[in-house]
């Protein structure tokens, strides 16, 4: 079948083209993202793989629909990006990849935290330019630390068992659906959201982005975590109100913040820096603190993710091609927007 695939990074391309050698497709690298503009560069094309960063709204899959495409392929897990009451009304399946990379992004949000207790970001700089001085390199241990953690699927469960097993910490735990095999275990003990800011001296993001949980680290939140304590977010940008992190920062209310992703961040995801016209202003404060980590969504970079994702879609569009059931389809009762309503 011949894919159309919008705003692919060029280090993709090379896994998808790889990994298409067992599949046969036909595939069409357009640079553009996609949107209601540039919906129509698909023409003739069955298939669309879409990135996270792409715009599948109402009148973007009105316009692929009249292009003839008969499928979408997220190359992503989320799928915020994707109408799917309106998907689901033109009649063109949407499917994602499943969980891909848990350890890849569990191991990186336990680094995240080493990084910054050590302080071994700025270590890094200071021999940068010739000092080798030890002031202000004081760090913590993990070790016999409290670590809460928002949302136990399979990433949030990785990162608890690396906590617990491997540093020792007590993990708290919040999630409306919890994971008993972690609780028989005494990996987490799970406890209300307003316990896990209270007396966790870290804080863990693995949640989805729904209504519910945007901002769900906002001014009321870090008011009540312990007094310099650090957040890390590993998950969607939007969990965390930039502007009260910010102030929280000057204050030293939070201590340490590590983010894989930021809430402004749209315009620069994924572009290299070029001057101050990609830096918005609430990233230009963020990274002037010498206490925060941000990186540009690379938890998941790993050559084993990338290959993952390029068998996973190609298998997906194959078994459409032949008629075959279809695995890790997103329908529109799949968001659950007030799961999270009720746990604080």
């Amino acid at each position: 079948m011949k894919i159309a695939f919008f705003d692919l990074q060029s280090f993709e391309k090379d896994f998808f083209l790889r990994a298409n050698k067992s599949f046969g497709h036909e595939i069409e690298f357009i640079e553009a993202r996609l949107n209601r503009h540039t919906a129509l560069l698909a023409e003739r094309c069955k298939v669309v793989c879409a990135s996270a960063r792409d715009t599948l709204d109402g009148p973007t899959l009105t316009q692929l629909k009249s292009c003839g495409v008969e499928l979408i392929a997220l190359r992503s897990t989320g799928f915020n990006q994707v109408d799917l009451n309106c998907s689901a009304n033109l009649r063109i399946p949407v499917i994602r990849i499943p969980a891909y990379a848990t350890a890849a992004v569990a191991e990186f949000a336990v680094s995240l935290m080493l990084c910054l207790s050590r302080k071994i970001h700025l270590a890094h700089h200071r021999m940068a330019v010739g000092s080798d001085s030890l002031e202000d390199l004081v760090g913590f241990e993990l070790q016999g630390k409290t670590v809460g953690i928002f949302g136990t699927g399979k990433t949030g469960s990785a990162v608890a068992r690396i906590l617990s097993d491997g540093f020792g910490c007590q993990v708290l735990a919040c999630d409306p659906v919890e994971n008993l095999l972690l609780s028989q275990q005494q990996t987490v003990q799970y406890v209300k959201a307003g316990d896990v800011f209270r007396y966790s001296d870290i804080v863990s993001l693995h949640l989805p982005l729904t209504p519910a949980t945007r901002h769900w680290v906002d001014r009321e939140a870090i008011s009540a975590m312990r007094s310099g304590s650090m957040l890390i977010n590993i998950g969607p940008s939007a969990l965390v109100e930039s502007s009260a992190l910010i102030a929280a920062l000057k204050s030293g209310q939070v201590g340490f913040g590590g983010m894989d992703l930021f809430e402004e961040q749209e315009g620069i995801y994924f572009q290299e820096a070029d001057g101050e016209r990609l830096q918005p202003e609430a990233i230009r404060k963020l990274i002037s603190f010498s206490n925060v980590l941000i990186t540009p969504h690379q938890a998941y970079l790993t050559r084993e993710n990338l290959s993952r994702i390029a068998e996973v879609t190609l298998s997906g569009v194959s078994s459409f091609e032949k008629g075959d059931t279809l695995e890790n389809v997103v329908r529109p009762e799949m968001v659950r927007a007030g799961q999270w309503l009720n746990t604080a």
